[in-house]
């Protein structure tokens, strides 16, 4: 995982935590290492090429070595927003809507970012924001699901 990711991760996990929030510090580390992961293996099935000076027709502002698709970045970045926005989407408080659209600025940010660089295509981005949402849901699906109680119960 990138150093910048992993410590973003870190840090927010370690937030989480310090506010007592055991469960959204775990499943915000097991979507953002699940989408990495993902996206690691992916690469190495479609063993897709990143960009080159001579294909964008100007100088690459990173030079990166391993595959393109899918953009780890944009599959890490958007599994921790679905994550974050399943923990405060509940919330009322008036920061609760410019938190979210905030956290999904950095998503697209990230991916558009990545473009802009010239260390992947348009559909490298597209690929890791479809898997990092995907990660993203499943793991708040399986850690974050609420309880819910059973209709048989209720009779």
């Amino acid at each position: 995982m990138q150093t910048g990711t992993r410590g973003f991760l870190v840090l927010v996990a370690i937030g989480l935590l310090l506010a007592r929030q055991l469960r959204p510090a775990i499943a915000l580390l097991v979507a953002g290492s699940t989408a990495w992961i993902g996206a690691r293996l992916i690469k190495e099935w479609f063993e897709r090429p990143r960009p080159s000076a001579q294909e964008l027709q100007r100088p690459l502002r990173e030079l990166a070595s391993s595959y393109g698709f899918p953009s780890s970045h944009a599959a890490v970045s958007t599994a921790v927003v679905v994550v974050l926005v399943a923990v405060v989407a509940h919330r009322r408080p008036a920061w609760v809507r410019p938190a979210i659209m905030a956290a999904a600025a950095v998503a697209v940010m990230t991916a558009l970012g990545r473009v802009y660089v010239g260390a992947h295509w348009t559909l490298d981005t597209i690929g890791g924001t479809i898997l990092g949402a995907l990660c993203g849901v499943v793991t708040v699906a399986a850690i974050l699901r609420r309880a819910r109680p059973n209709r048989a119960s209720r009779r």
